[in-house]
């Protein structure tokens, strides 16, 4: 119950407070993978990756080594390692393949590197995966406005049930990942 807690106070970015409701948990247990886990999410969205890093390191070895891998997918990721954030993203969705978070992030990478095919195929799976993310659909459109396809864009976005807002901040979005300068 109380690393429920924790879990929603990372869900809704409060960081800090996450960080030390694990402080006072870890008082009276030894760290768990979960508590680990939420620790390195926390570190990550406050922006301490070096930590965020050495926290996500320590699950590799475990049961949630899915979740240090795509944790250090997302690191890498930030810091514009791409071709290293593939890699710990792909090994992500191998150790845990119905994980529609990881072939998201894993899409946005592939995408990011121009690799719009197999892009597209992460989107996709991570569509089919959870219906109700709506990050892969917006990321699917984005994919298609970059290629040109916005007829094809629109009739799927108004499919999803977006509107003319999203699309202006999604065409927004499009147009920034393909200016080389922004990538």
């Amino acid at each position: 119950m109380y690393l429920e807690l924790v879990h929603k106070m990372v869900e809704q970015g409060q960081f800090y407070g996450a960080l030390a409701n694990l402080n006072q948990l870890e008082k009276s247990a030894t760290a768990s993978p979960q508590t680990i886990y939420l620790r390195a999410e926390a570190l990550r969205g406050s922006g301490q990756l070096d930590a965020a890093e050495r926290q996500y390191r320590l699950l590799l070895d475990g049961c949630m080594a899915g979740y240090g891998l795509h944790g250090l997918g997302l690191l890498a990721t930030e810091t514009g390692q791409l071709s290293q954030a593939e890699d710990y993203l792909a090994r992500a969705c191998h150790e845990r393949p119905v994980d529609a978070n990881a072939h998201n992030d894993l899409g946005m990478v592939l995408l990011l590197q121009g690799r719009h095919q197999e892009a597209r195929r992460e989107f996709m799976t991570a569509m089919e995966l959870d219906r109700a993310n709506h990050l892969p659909v917006e990321n699917l459109i984005v994919l298609m406005l970059i290629e040109k396809q916005d007829m094809l864009a629109r009739q799927f976005a108004a499919e999803r049930g977006l509107n003319d807002q999203d699309m202006e901040r999604l065409a927004m979005r499009a147009q920034q990942l393909n200016t080389p300068s922004q990538r």
